[in-house]
């Protein structure tokens, strides 16, 4: 399938581009033109196979609006993908590795109210969505797999910015 995107691959994080992309021409400039009218910021992560990490470390979201993330297991693993307030991730962290036993059938979700939003544990070559609306307060919003161990080094951070704003944050490369 040479020439085809991967989704989610593209530099700037953007679902409605990679498919854009596949369309001839002008057609895939209208299209995404009316996808970006939509005012949904769409997002892919998947896990690096073999290595506990995201293949993004950072995304950028606008205060306020409509978010939708794709989180893609393409490990041979289970992981999660678990966005916290401010500052919990070693909170959250702890707390899904102290669950024990337990934990699995919890998805290894602790029982605390700084997970913002979180999907459930996700198998192998399945994925899940997370919608929600960012944060109206900006910051940097940690994510993170809560998976006994992987919390350490399986992390990222969603940048909360200014309407308007989102293209004016430098944000590193998608991890290779």
């Amino acid at each position: 399938q040479e020439g085809v995107p991967v989704l989610g691959e593209a530099h700037d994080d953007a679902l409605g581009q990679d498919l854009a992309s596949l369309l001839p021409g002008d057609e895939g400039k209208q299209a995404l033109a009316r996808l970006k009218s939509l005012d949904v910021n769409i997002l892919v992560i998947r896990p690096i196979r073999d290595q506990m990490q995201f293949d993004r470390k950072v995304i950028v979201v606008e205060a306020g609006k409509a978010v939708e993330i794709l989180f893609d297991n393409t490990d041979i693993m289970p992981h999660n993908l678990v966005i916290t307030e401010r500052g919990a991730m070693a909170e959250v962290g702890m707390a899904a590795e102290k669950m024990g036993l337990e934990g699995q059938a919890k998805d290894f979700l602790p029982d605390t109210k700084k997970i913002l939003w979180a999907t459930r544990m996700v198998n192998p070559g399945q994925s899940a969505k997370l919608s929600f609306t960012a944060p109206a307060q900006t910051g940097k919003y940690p994510y993170v797999c809560t998976f006994p161990g992987h919390w350490l080094v399986m992390n990222g951070v969603m940048h909360v910015v200014e309407k308007g704003q989102a293209g004016s944050v430098a944000v590193d490369a998608p991890a290779e």
